[in-house]
């Protein structure tokens, strides 16, 4: 069992009872299924950065088996005139150059993330390229910010961290990461990968 939580959006969803109530179904079914298969229970925590100390909170929740950590939306990239959800952006209207921008702002954040956050697995790095490259097609090089990416993948490396490697937009051939940045991160000594499919 886990489930995605956004750290910005905690007071609209009740998000804390919401992760009792969770466990305490995941800890049912660890009883019911024992000797047969072993459920475990862990989380999702994105946007960490917008409020630490509910993360804190967050990660005081016992019987944790395991920790996401990940970056969707919430960017501070509104006077740059483009919707802080990454999602919500049309990228086949935005130059290069502008999309660099907002990448730069995106990995910096998650960056500090990686080097900060108390986490088992770095989720879904190459996020923004689902829009990007994925559903727009713009065909944005994610190597134009390779030092980005490298400095991720060292820091998950050098904390002992997982990386995860995304399927859920599988059906479109695509994966987050790619196989490319896969290939570095193994260059770069990085053993540890999980597999998540947000079914």
């Amino acid at each position: 069992f886990t489930d995605h939580v956004i750290i910005y959006k905690y007071k609209d969803y009740d998000t804390y009872n919401n992760l009792l109530k969770c466990k305490s179904e995941a800890l049912i079914k660890r009883k019911e299924y024992e000797g047969k298969l072993e459920i475990l229970f862990g989380l999702e925590i994105s946007e960490a950065f917008s409020n630490p100390k509910f993360e804190e909170e967050i990660l005081n929740i016992k019987d944790l088996d395991v920790v996401l950590c990940s970056l969707h939306d919430n960017m501070p990239i509104e006077s740059l005139g483009f919707n802080s959800y990454i999602r919500k952006n049309d990228f086949t209207k935005i130059s290069n150059d502008k999309i660099k921008q907002i990448l730069l702002i995106y990995y910096g954040i998650l960056k500090d993330t990686a080097k900060k956050s108390d986490y088992d697995v770095l989720a879904h790095i190459t996020y923004p390229f689902r829009y990007i490259n994925c559903r727009d097609k713009v065909g944005f090089d994610v190597f134009e910010i390779k030092n980005d990416i490298e400095e991720i993948l060292s820091t998950v490396i050098k904390r002992d961290k997982a990386l995860e490697l995304n399927t859920s937009m599988s059906d479109a051939d695509f994966f987050m990461p790619s196989e490319e940045i896969l290939t570095l991160y193994k260059k770069l000594g990085g053993e540890k990968v999980t597999l998540g499919s947000d079914a």
